[in-house]
C-alpha cells in the first residue's frame, strides 16, 4: 500500500488553517509582524492606495481672490501604485523518508512536519526583517577589516549576525545598488557575540571579488544592480535621505512634498538623551500633521531606554493583529510608555531593527497588505504536498504576495541613533 499525498495534504490543510502553534509561535517570535494590522484582501496586478498631501488653497480672507484661487487650486492627490512582492520557503522530506512511512500516514505526518515548521519559522523571520528594509534583503556588511582570503567574515556590527542562519546561502555587492558579485557562500558556523560568519572555504574563492566592505544578501533576494525583490519596509517609506526630483516609489514623486510623502528624518546621534530624542521625533511629525504611536528600536538601544527611564519606566502592551485585522487576545507585547507631545508612545524591543536606527509609526496609518493568507501554505490547486520534479523527495510550498503600505507616509520617522 502506497502513502495518499492527496490525504497528508488534506491532513496538514487541516492542521494548519485557522491559527494552530506553527503561527502563534511565528506572531510571538516576530513582534512588528504581529502587531500590524493586516488585510489580506489584496488582489489584481495591484492596488491604487490614494493619498492626500495638500488641501484646497483657494483661501482667502476676500471672496473675490478666494473665487480667483479656487480655479486653480484644488486639493492635491496622489496614489501609490502598489505591487505586491513574492516570498517563498519550502519544506522537503525525501524519497527514502517517505518510502519509510509509505504505510502510516501519521509517520509521515511526523517526518514532513517539523520541515513544515521550520519553513514557516523561516518566512516569519525573512518578513520580519524586510519590514525594517528598503526592499533589497539586505542582512549584514563587513567591517573593512577581514581577509577576503579566509573562511571568516566580520560584521560591521556584531548585532547584525543576527540576520543570518547555519546553513543559509548568501550573495555580496559592494552596495544595494552595485550589481552582485559571482557566486554564493553557505554560512556554516556564526558567533553573535563576535559578530562573525564563517564558511567551509576561503570567501574570495566562492564570491568572485568580495571585498570586506561589501554588503551581504541572501541568495536570490538580490540578483540585479538596485533590485527590490522583497516587500518595502519602513525604511523604505521614510527612506535615511530625503528623495531628490526625479524619485519613483510605486508610481510617485516624492520630492514634491518631500515629509509628507516620504516621511520624516530625525537625527538623535548628537547625544540628545533617548527619551527626549524620541519625544522630539513624534514633536517634528506633529507639525507635518502626523502623531505615531509606536516606536521600534534595537534590544541594545531599548535597554539603553530603560536604563535611562530608571524607576519612572511606565509599561504597557500592544496585541497581535491576525489575518483578518482582529487583535489576538492570546499574543501581546509588552511596551514602554512615553509620554509625547499630543499622544503616548509604545516603545518597543525588535532585533532585527538596525543597530543605529529606530522607526515611529502610527498603527492607525499603516497595514500589511497580502493577495490571500501571508505567509501560508500555497495550494491553489489543492495540493498540499508536491512531488519534487528532479528529485526524490516530496516538497510542501510556504509564503505568500504582500506590501507594506501606508496612507500616510508623513507618520513614518526615521529616526537616526549613531
Amino acid at each position: 500500500m502506497s502513502l495518499d499525498l492527496t490525504a497528508a495534504g488534506s491532513f496538514l490543510k487541516q492542521r494548519y488553517q485557522g491559527f494552530p502553534e506553527v503561527k502563534a509561535l511565528g506572531f510571538q517570535q516576530n513582534p512588528l509582524f504581529a502587531v500590524l494590522p493586516k488585510d489580506s484582501g489584496g488582489g489584481g496586478l495591484g492596488d491604487k492606495i490614494p493619498m492626500r498631501y495638500a488641501s484646497v488653497n483657494a483661501r482667502s480672507a476676500t471672496f473675490a481672490q478666494a473665487q480667483t484661487l479656487a480655479a486653480s487650486n484644488a486639493s492635491k492627490h496622489t496614489h501609490w501604485q502598489i505591487t505586491y512582492h513574492n516570498d517563498y520557503s519550502l519544506a522537503r522530506i525525501t524519497g527514502k523518508a517517505r518510502a519509510a512511512a509509505r504505510n502510516d500516514l501519521v509517520a509521515f505526518i511526523r517526518a514532513i512536519d517539523p520541515e513544515i515548521e521550520s519553513a514557516f519559522a523561516s518566512a516569519y523571520r525573512s518578513i520580519e526583517r524586510d519590514l525594517f528594509g528598503v526592499g533589497d534583503g539586505f542582512l549584514g556588511v563587513g567591517d573593512g577589516a577581514w581577509t577576503v582570503a579566509s573562511t571568516t567574515l566580520t560584521l560591521t556590527d556584531a548585532s547584525q549576525a543576527h540576520n543570518f542562519e547555519v546553513g543559509m546561502e548568501v550573495g555580496a555587492a559592494a552596495n544595494n545598488t552595485s550589481t552582485p558579485r559571482t557566486g554564493t557562500a553557505t554560512i556554516t558556523a556564526i558567533d553573535r557575540d563576535a559578530g562573525t560568519l564563517t564558511t567551509d572555504s576561503n570567501w574570495s574563492a566562492q564570491i568572485t571579488s568580495i571585498a570586506n566592505t561589501d554588503s551581504i544578501f541572501p541568495a536570490g533576494d538580490y540578483v540585479s544592480a538596485s533590485d527590490r525583490l522583497k516587500l518595502r519596509g519602513l525604511r523604505a517609506w521614510a527612506p535615511d535621505t530625503a528623495p531628490t526630483a526625479g524619485d519613483n516609489f510605486f508610481g510617485v514623486d516624492r520630492s514634491v512634498d518631500v515629509q509628507r510623502l516620504a516621511g520624516i528624518r530625525y537625527d538623535a546621534s548628537g547625544g540628545v538623551p533617548l527619551d527626549e530624542a524620541l519625544v522630539n521625533a513624534q514633536s517634528i511629525a506633529g507639525q507635518n500633521g502626523a502623531y505615531p504611536n509606536v516606536c521600534v528600536m534595537n534590544d541594545v538601544e531599548y535597554r539603553k531606554l530603560l536604563n535611562l527611564l530608571g524607576a519612572k519606566k511606565e509599561y504597557n502592551s500592544l496585541p497581535g493583529i491576525d489575518e483578518k485585522g482582529n487583535p489576538l487576545a492570546d499574543i501581546s507585547f509588552r511596551t514602554v510608555m512615553l509620554h509625547g507631545s499630543k499622544n503616548d508612545i509604545h516603545v518597543m524591543p525588535n532585533p532585527f531593527c538596525p543597530y543605529d536606527r529606530s522607526f515611529m509609526f502610527d498603527l492607525q496609518q499603516i497595514k500589511l497588505v497580502s493577495m490571500g493568507e501571508f505567509p501560508g501554505i500555497l495550494d491553489d490547486d489543492g495540493q498540499q504536498i508536491l512531488r519534487i520534479a528532479d528529485a526524490d523527495g516530496v516538497e510542501c510550498r510556504i509564503g505568500g504576495y504582500a506590501q507594506l503600505v501606508t496612507q500616510n507616509a508623513g507618520s513614518i520617522v526615521n529616526i537616526k541613533l549613531a
